[in-house]
């Protein structure tokens, strides 16, 4: 479905992934939590005439799944429903026509991605924000980021019932953020650059089961999973500190600190755990799942190059003697300075 195009997008748009460092779940709760950009993976959307162009339908193409349909064959179920709901969202938003495909009839909509689904480095959010975004951009719109924010939420609460909001925040904005749910968002000031090995384990796990079941054992336990949550709140207060200070490269043991308690809470799993105890033993100085859990990925912190590299060796070992057929993916970024 890559094909060559004899004329120019007639808009574009792109988006990051993200990682969650630290906070994940307990943010559901009005706990604070730290999510980063990475744009090692993205996702990006682009808008062109089409074959037909008085057609009042618009046709979309997923390169990656090797896909071609029409926006009148997406109804409410279809695996791709996400399109139609984020269109109608961002029209309404927008306040924009909603006819002829929401305006967008004759036309040809192209939606790539790298970002793994249902790993934990926000794939959902990414795909929503490109077409919320070529959509405004095709109007002519200047959405801000908090308003492209605004669109993304309202579709992630149709796929994960109780959406934290930070996925749409970090991927919106496209730089590291302090969020606090219905509370604040502020753009994380990075003191001193900091290394990250992103390692995916290949085990896909929904978002919103995973929250489901934790709203569920806060249900029957509140005051245990709040104590869990209480400690959380100061881990991430303190990394959100350190980093500000310069001092990312130190936020290791706070890092292993979160770890334990998703272990406690329940969103780990066996292969998460020899990611991050294989990181440990590489020289990481701290590891922990990032996302939804259960699956997806982990991040490890690292001094430089060399023990990243170590870190993705000693990860591949264990896991070949652990599953071997699945299929590891790495990512290694550093979180620099705002600009």
């Amino acid at each position: 479905l890559r094909k060559m195009r004899s004329s120019a997008a007639l808009a574009v748009a792109e988006a990051c992934g993200k990682v969650i460092l630290a906070g994940e779940h307990a943010v559901v709760y009005g706990v604070p939590a730290i999510a980063l950009p990475v744009w090692g993976k993205q996702a990006k959307a682009a808008l062109y005439e089409g074959e037909v162009s008085n057609s009042s339908d618009l046709k979309i193409t997923l390169p990656d799944l090797h896909e071609e349909f029409s926006l009148s064959e997406v109804k409410s179920g279809h695996r791709h429903a996400w399109i139609l709901e984020t269109l109608e969202v961002a029209a309404q938003y927008l306040k924009v026509p909603t006819e002829h495909s929401y305006g967008l009839g004759g036309k040809e909509l192209s939606v790539t991605s790298t970002i793994p689904v249902a790993a934990g480095l926000g794939s959902g959010a990414a795909v929503a924000t490109v077409l919320a975004r070529v959509y405004a951009n095709y109007f002519n719109l200047s959405p801000s980021p908090s308003e492209i924010s605004n669109i993304v939420y309202e579709v992630e609460k149709l796929h994960h019932g109780t959406p934290s909001g930070v996925d749409n925040t970090v991927i919106a904005h496209g730089q590291p953020v302090y969020f606090v749910r219905d509370v604040c968002t502020k753009v994380l000031k990075v003191g001193a650059p900091f290394s990250l090995v992103i390692a995916d384990t290949g085990v896909r796990s929904e978002t919103k089961i995973a929250v489901g079941d934790v709203r569920k054992c806060y249900e029957k336990d509140p005051a245990t999973y709040q104590g869990y949550f209480n400690e959380v709140r100061d881990i991430v207060d303190s990394i959100r500190d350190m980093i500000e200070k310069g001092q990312g490269n130190e936020i290791g043991p706070l890092m292993i600190d979160n770890q334990r308690l998703l272990e406690k809470i329940g969103v780990s799993s066996p292969e998460l755990e020899l990611f991050v105890e294989g990181a440990l033993e590489a020289g990481a100085s701290g590891a922990k799942l990032c996302g939804a859990g259960r699956g997806g990925n982990m991040a490890a912190l690292v001094k430089d190059e060399e023990t990243g590299e170590r870190v993705r060796s000693i990860v591949l070992t264990v896991m070949f003697e652990w599953i071997r057929l699945l299929r590891f993916n790495f990512l290694v970024f550093t979180i620099g300075l705002n600009v």
